[in-house]
């Protein structure tokens, strides 16, 4: 199993995937935000705990991460099958090795990129903007209904990161769709569009 999981990341990192997968999601949201961001140029009218809670909610453009968690590594297995190269993986492994290496690397390379492409969303806008408002009532007013609301008060960077958590885990879950839908189809556009 060790082996087959070797393998199966080696496979990711030399794979274009992940590298559009963080791309993709971070040009998508900085789209998303590119209207805010032009009506808050400085620091003093802007933070980054705003642009963080409505990253998704400021335009439909964020429906399109769905078509890239499946280019992390779901992909992956269509293309096998498309090149019939997962037969020499199946001669040298068995079928429950070679499906449970996919499935561990499926997930967790969705989560990797996922959450690289939202860090660097977040480097880009802390450079630029405070974190939180200096006002805590209006502070508490944003946050009030995002899960680890209580650790916007006193843990700061901690509360970005932990509120991304539900988010990075149903990306994950959508790439295991694609994954599982590139066993029956073998169009690469299907498995994109399956999530």
């Amino acid at each position: 199993m060790v082996k087959q999981l070797a393998l199966e990341y080696k496979k990711a990192i030399y794979d274009k995937g992940i590298l559009l997968t963080v791309m993709g999601i971070f040009l998508i949201h900085f789209f998303n935000l590119l209207d805010e961001i032009k009506l808050h140029p400085t620091h003093e009218s802007g933070f980054v705990l705003y642009f963080w809670v409505h990253r998704h909610g400021l335009g439909a453009f964020s429906l399109m991460t769905f078509l890239f968690v499946g280019l992390s590594y779901a992909v992956q297995f269509s293309m096998e099958r498309n090149t019939g190269s997962w037969k020499y993986y199946l001669i040298r492994q068995n079928v429950f090795t070679y499906g449970m290496a996919k499935i561990v690397v499926t997930i967790s390379t969705a989560m990797i990129a996922c959450f690289i492409a939202y860090f660097l969303l977040w480097l880009y806008l802390a450079g630029k903007y405070g974190l939180f408002p200096e006002d805590s009532v209006y502070l508490l007013q944003m946050v009030e209904n995002l899960p680890f609301a209580e650790l916007a008060m006193e843990k700061n960077i901690l509360f970005f990161f932990l509120n991304l958590i539900p988010e990075i885990m149903m990306f994950s879950f959508l790439a295991m769709i694609a994954l599982y839908s590139s066993l029956y189809s073998p169009n690469r556009y299907v498995v994109l569009a399956s999530p």
